[in-house]
């Protein structure tokens, strides 16, 4: 996955890059417009790694591995629901009293554990990168102004 960002800091190895998230209709046929479904795209903050030596007001192309994204998702969204299903239904038909209270437990377990795991294995640490300086001290795809 690539996206467009601006830096607006450079400070040793790492610069902070401003994106905007960009919604699911993303730019196609008037994108929000023609939508309506959504709400307006939202600028975020990443640190990343400043290989390519980007100054303040470069526009750079940012790269995230997809299926690491989903990876992340899986670990962090879907296994934690279907953990606290899967639990819930298990002790229901054991007939175990509180058995949402218990699923509840199990699912913070869980969550906890995988945040801890994460944290040690600096799970998620470069995941995004700067590829390329798209244009130097010429933000290209964004209105600074409105930012």
């Amino acid at each position: 996955m690539e996206q467009l960002g601006y830096v607006v800091a450079a400070e040793g190895e790492h610069a902070t890059v401003r994106v905007m998230r960009e919604s699911a209709c993303g730019r196609i046929h008037g994108g929000c417009a023609d939508c309506k479904g959504c709400s307006h795209t939202k600028e975020h903050r990443v640190v990343v790694e400043n290989t390519l030596h980007a100054a303040v007001g470069d526009t750079v192309l940012l790269y995230t591995d997809t299926k690491k994204m989903l990876c992340y998702l899986c670990a962090f969204f879907f296994y934690p629901v279907l953990l606290f299903v899967a639990t819930f239904v298990l002790l229901t038909v054991l007939a175990v009293p509180l058995s949402a209270l218990f699923a509840g437990c199990v699912l913070v377990l869980y969550v906890m554990g995988v945040a801890l795991w994460a944290r040690k294995k600096q799970w998620g640490k470069n995941s995004i990168q700067m590829i390329r300086v798209m244009s130097e001290k010429n933000p290209v795809f964004y209105d600074v102004q409105t930012m």
